[in-house]
């Protein structure tokens, strides 16, 4: 099993199988994890023993890791990764493959120091039946030694919930910078229609090509390459074993690497709404639209990776960025160096150290698209804004959202997100990249990349990278697998929508009228990403009536310490919003 493992973690290709993981407990309900709003590596814990029941109450110990480190019986940390295909758990001797049923725990407190009080509230949440899984031996194995992270957030898990699991579910994860513990929830279906969903600000990102979940069937050898190890699999698995371990799991995404600093901006007194760099600004949105990229969705990642050829297209050779700490920093600059090196750890690979740390302005997600050749997303995402500022125009005209006719280069119906420096703020004149994303740079030639572009080429675009935690923090982010076979997605709603996280739904029209030329009534959903000083004024006019007031339409588009400003006792409006 010595080469085995690296092939498994990130290398193999899939086939399809009739039988899917079942799921038992109180779906939709949030199960606590072990996770930091700020660094998100999410964990569940599981009990080392039997399982589907398992041990009552919560764990009688813990143990962080390495699993050859643990007492027997003890529970420990699992890994939840999207960009890991196989789920992988300690065995009792060597390899093998089979399904079984997990019983995941409650994880809040873990991450501290855990006492009886924690060990109390460790108690069983959710039970997946039939989930195919892969036995390994409790120490290193393939140079892997059950870490995961970087060098920044690492730990040490006791197994790793991979895609082949995840895929037969809606997986939604909370990652807030408030006081509320990170959680996970599992649902055999995503509750509510496209519109509510929309209304509640979840903007939902389809996958590409055309919407769907890639991978192919495994070879008994994968050689990767000149210079990297032979992968033949040691345990001979045999093509039963591949079909019951193997799925489909990856989840591409369109990006939109470093586009500008670009929203709509209004002032009071201002007559119309305008894109613009940020608060206060008279320019225009910078040209330069950002580069277009395919990212693999990986919750098990820190932060953004970009692999280096592609890095160098995107935002330029990483040895040529200007230093982040630079005081005149180029307002134009995509990226910039911390001068740092950094380690990443995959589940299933040896380490990959002496990685250059870069930090990319923002990050845009849009829409799939039903076919392979269609604009690029960084000219959708530029679509979506000049649309938002025609729903800007409307809501300033109505006092209410509206859902506005659109021209050519504008687009109101599809969906996009933008993090990271979505907008300066008041003053500001050049990138701040405290803001901006911390990214990894990983050689083309890992064998890691090697075997993840193989896997995945030429039936999909080949990967640029990978997203994990960049996306986590201070997001509500629903991996969407229960949708119709052509279309899972990514659902995101910015928890704190403002200069850091922007989710624009899809707007809808609702039932209704408008003077505003060529427009109708909008729903909720069109009120996300535009102005919040705006959005206030409107709301304020509501101040004497009685609820539910018309002018409270967009509070659930206000970032938190508007509406907490509105929710005050002198004011009580936007009742009821969280």
């Amino acid at each position: 099993m010595v080469a085995a493992l690296p092939c498994l973690g990130i290398g193999l290709a899939f086939g399809c199988t009739e039988t899917q993981v079942t799921g038992q407990g109180e779906f939709g309900r949030p199960i606590p994890l072990a996770s930091r709003s700020e660094a998100p590596l999410p964990r569940l814990a599981w009990h080392d023993g039997d399982a589907c029941p398992g041990m009552a109450g919560g764990c009688t110990s813990y143990c962080e890791g390495p699993p050859e480190s643990c007492p027997e019986g003890s529970c420990m940390p699992l890994l939840i990764d999207s960009g890991t295909p196989i789920s992988i758990l300690p065995g009792s001797g060597g390899t093998s493959v089979g399904r079984e049923c997990i019983e995941v725990r409650a994880a809040e407190g873990l991450l501290d120091e855990v006492g009886a009080d924690t060990l109390a509230q460790t108690t069983a949440a959710f039970r997946l039946f039939d989930a195919p899984i892969l036995r390994a031996p409790r120490g290193p194995v393939g140079g892997w030694d059950w870490q995961v992270g970087d060098d920044l957030e690492s730990a040490t898990v006791g197994g790793v919930l991979g895609g082949n699991v995840l895929r037969d579910f809606a997986v939604e994860f909370r990652h807030p910078r408030t006081a509320e513990t990170p959680s996970i929830a599992f649902y055999s279906e995503f509750p509510g229609d496209e519109e509510a969903l929309a209304d509640q600000g979840l903007a939902y990102v389809r996958l590409q090509y055309p919407g769907r979940l890639l991978g192919r069937l495994l070879n008994d050898e994968c050689d990767l390459g000149s210079g990297v190890e032979d992968c033949t699999l040691a345990t001979g698995l045999s093509a039963s074993d591949q079909e019951l371990l193997f799925e489909s799991t990856r989840a591409l995404v369109d990006a939109c690497v470093a586009p500008p600093p670009c929203a709509v901006e209004w002032e009071p007194g201002d007559m119309g709404c305008r894109l613009a760099p940020g608060d206060g600004q008279e320019a225009a949105c910078a040209e330069d639209r950002g580069a277009s990229a395919t990212l693999v969705v990986a919750t098990g990642v820190p932060g953004l990776v970009l692999f280096s050829d592609s890095a160098e297209s995107l935002v330029g050779a990483p040895s040529a960025l200007p230093d982040c700490s630079d005081p005149e920093l180029s307002p134009d600059a995509r990226a910039c160096t911390t001068g740092e090196t950094g380690s990443l750890y995959l589940p299933g690979w040896a380490p990959l150290d002496g990685l250059q740390r870069i930090r990319v302005r923002a990050l845009g997600l849009v829409r799939g698209l039903d076919q392979a050749s269609g604009a690029a997303p960084c000219e959708r995402l530029r679509a979506r804004l000049e649309g938002l500022h025609q729903q800007c125009e409307g809501f300033l005209a109505e006092g209410q959202p509206v859902r506005p006719n659109v021209e050519s280069g504008e687009s109101i119906a599809e969906a996009g997100v933008v993090l990271g420096e979505v907008s300066w703020v008041e003053g500001q004149t050049t990138g701040a990249p405290d803001r901006w994303l911390d990214t990894l740079v990983v050689s083309a030639t890992a064998a890691p990349v090697i075997a993840l572009r193989r896997e995945i080429t030429p039936e999909g675009a080949q990967p640029d990278g990978l997203i994990g935690g960049a996306l986590l923090e201070d997001t509500e982010t629903v991996l969407d697998f229960t949708e119709a076979s052509s279309s899972p997605g990514v659902r995101v709603r910015c928890l704190d929508p403002g200069d850091s996280c922007v989710a624009l739904p899809s707007c809808s029209a609702d039932v209704g009228s408008v003077d505003f030329e060529g427009a109708r009534a909008g729903r909720t959903s069109c009120c996300f990403g535009l102005p919040a000083d705006l959005i206030t004024q409107v709301v304020l006019g509501g101040e004497g009536k009685e609820a539910p007031r018309a002018e409270d339409a967009c509070c659930a588009a206000l970032p938190r310490a508007y509406l907490n400003d509105l929710q005050s006792a002198e004011l009580n409006l936007c009742a009821g919003v969280e």
